[in-house]
């Protein structure tokens, strides 16, 4: 039962790690285009 408790927490921190990853390509690297304004995130 342990095991598997730790087995969850090791999941959990990597699916945390690749939706950072994931969060940094779309804040950082993803640029609309102009011809799509409503895509336009706010920058804050």
């Amino acid at each position: 039962m342990r095991d598997d408790r730790e087995l969850m927490k090791l999941e959990g921190a990597e699916a945390i790690g690749q939706l950072q990853d994931l969060a940094n390509l779309v804040k950082y690297r993803i640029r609309p285009s102009e011809s799509h304004p409503a895509l336009k995130l706010p920058l804050s």
